[in-house]
C-alpha cells in the first residue's frame, strides 16, 4: 500500500527507494517477524496518509471521514498515531486549507469521525483507572529518573535513531543522490558536448552559405560586365 501510494505521488523510481529506505530502519525491520500493537500502529499511519492525500487530491468528504475513522482506529491499537494527526494538521496548513469550505468541512468531519471511534475507549480509561496510562508511565525507563538524566536520556535516543537505527537508511539515500548526481553530470557534459558540435556546424554551415553568396554575387557581376569588355 505505501509503495502503491508514493508511486502515484512520486512515480515508482522515488517509491522503490524510499520503501528500500523504510526497510533500512531497524524499527521496522526489526519488528516484522513478530505481530503487536506497533505492527497495527503502521498500518493506520499509512492508511491515514493515502486517505488525507486523497482527500486533498479529490476535494470528497467521504476520504476525509475514511481519513478520521483511520485515526480513531490507529488511537485505538497505539496512542503514539497523535504524531500522523499533528503532521496532518500541519499539511493542512501548509495547503491553506482554512480557505476551502470542502478542507473545513472535512477537517471537522474527520475530527468527529476520529472522536467517535476513539470515545468509547475514553469512557473506557475511567473505569479501569486509567490502565493504559499507569502502564506507559510505570514501564518507561525514564518513569524514575531526574529531570536531567530525561534529557540526557532524550537526546541519547534521538541519536541513537539517527546514527545507528536509521544510519543504513541514510547511507542508502546518500549514495542514490551521489548516483544520481554523477548520472545529471554525464549528461550535462555530453549534453555541452553535442551542443558544442552542433554550434561548430551551424558555424560551418554559415560560412559556406555566406561563400556561395559571394561566388553567387562574382558569377552576376562577370556575366555583367562580359558585354561591356567586348
Amino acid at each position: 500500500m505505501l509503495w502503491r501510494f508514493l508511486v502515484a505521488v512520486r512515480g515508482p523510481g522515488h517509491a522503490t527507494i524510499a520503501l528500500l529506505a523504510m526497510l533500512c530502519i531497524t524499527f521496522y525491520n526489526g519488528r516484522l517477524y513478530y505481530y503487536n500493537h506497533n505492527i497495527v500502529l503502521m498500518w493506520f499511519v499509512v492508511a491515514t496518509a493515502v486517505l488525507a492525500w486523497l482527500a486533498f487530491k479529490e476535494r470528497r468528504l467521504r476520504w476525509w471521514a475514511l481519513t478520521g475513522l483511520a485515526f480513531g482506529l490507529g488511537a485505538l491499537a497505539k496512542y503514539q498515531v497523535a504524531v500522523s494527526v499533528a503532521c496532518l494538521l500541519c499539511f493542512w496548513v501548509s495547503q491553506r486549507g482554512w480557505k476551502d469550505p470542502v478542507h473545513r468541512r472535512g477537517l471537522l468531519l474527520a475530527t468527529l469521525a476520529g472522536l467517535a471511534t476513539f470515545t468509547p475507549h475514553l469512557l473506557w480509561l475511567p473505569r479501569h483507572d486509567f490502565g493504559p496510562i499507569h502502564y506507559a508511565l510505570d514501564s518507561s525507563l525514564s518513569a524514575r529518573l531526574s529531570t536531567a538524566m530525561r534529557a540526557s536520556g532524550a537526546i541519547h535516543w534521538e541519536v541513537d535513531q539517527v546514527l545507528n537505527r536509521a544510519l543504513p537508511a541514510i547511507v542508502l539515500l546518500l549514495a542514490c543522490v551521489a548516483g544520481l548526481y554523477l548520472v545529471n553530470s554525464d549528461k550535462t557534459a555530453a549534453d555541452l558536448k553535442v551542443a558544442a558540435i552542433t554550434k561548430d556546424r551551424d558555424s560551418a554551415e554559415t560560412r559556406l552559405t555566406d561563400l556561395k553568396k559571394k561566388m553567387n554575387a562574382i558569377s552576376v557581376w562577370s556575366s555583367c560586365s562580359s558585354p561591356i569588355a567586348k
